[in-house]
């Protein structure tokens, strides 16, 4: 089950940047569970918009993680 410090470890890491150099977007730091998935989601869309083989994995899966936060509401 995702908690709340696995979201947080999840946008640290997109914040920190080091996921690549200065051409990256980077994100302020999260004050939110929303704020979280939000920042999450932008990253998931724009690396399956620029992704050049199937991403229907990586789409499912993000689909699926949503749905179960969506029943802890």
């Amino acid at each position: 089950m995702i908690d709340d410090k696995d979201i947080k470890a999840q946008a640290d890491l997109i914040t920190d940047g080091i996921m690549g150099g200065s051409e990256w977007q980077t994100y302020p730091l999260p004050t939110t569970i929303g704020e979280a998935i939000n920042t999450i989601d932008d990253v998931i869309t724009r690396e399956v918009a620029w992704a050049d083989g199937d991403t229907s994995d990586i789409e499912k899966s993000w689909s699926m993680i949503l749905e179960k936060l969506g029943e802890r509401k």
